[in-house]
């Protein structure tokens, strides 16, 4: 079994701000589940960790969050890149991802959302505002849990080991890495 471990909601930051795509989590009102890849996202206050993503207006997620006012970001590890484009090729509105690509997972705490194994770091939001332009939702969201995996995490995402390992976005369905490289003083 995954080992997670919580951190404090003002340093829950720290699992989004090196600009992983993450999978957004919802259910709707009536019960459906739902999860979407998010490449367009990052944190926007610290204490507590605030998250914006940028999402379609159109999409399931989307109206999810605008219905429960709740989210579940989850940071996806870099082995699961063939899941991520399969739940981002299908609509929320047609099927049940979690079922139609036998994603297992977990309740979230606080939050009633899925969160997939094998994920490396998930952040339980309360719906704050949107901004809506032109078809486009940015959404924001509070930080009230959030969970990371004990051995992808000390401070920050060990990135530079095979458990830390996220996924980002350039374009299409292509995925790039972390490298093995880290900078410090």
């Amino acid at each position: 079994m995954e080992k997670w471990m919580e951190i404090p909601v003002n340093t829950a930051y720290r699992l989004i701000n090196h600009g992983p795509l993450l999978w957004v989590s919802t259910c709707s009102s009536e019960g459906r589940y739902d999860i979407a890849p998010i490449a367009w996202s990052c944190p926007c206050e610290m204490k507590p960790t605030r998250v914006l993503l940028v999402m379609d207006m159109e999409h399931q997620t989307y109206h999810n969050i605008m219905e429960t006012k709740a989210f579940i970001t989850c940071v996806p590890h870099s082995s699961q890149a063939d899941l991520v484009r399969k739940t981002g090729a299908v609509s929320g509105k047609k099927c049940d991802k979690f079922v139609v690509y036998s994603m297992e997972c977990f309740e979230g705490e606080k939050i009633k959302a899925k969160i997939p194994l094998g994920c490396i770091g998930y952040l339980e939001c309360q719906f704050l505002e949107t901004i809506e332009r032109v078809g486009t939702g940015l959404v924001i969201g509070e930080c009230v849990r959030a969970c990371v995996l004990r051995d992808a995490f000390n401070e920050r995402f060990l990135t530079e080991k095979k458990q830390g390992k996220t996924l980002h976005h350039l374009g299409k369905s292509i995925f790039a890495m972390p490298s093995d490289t880290i900078l410090d003083q």
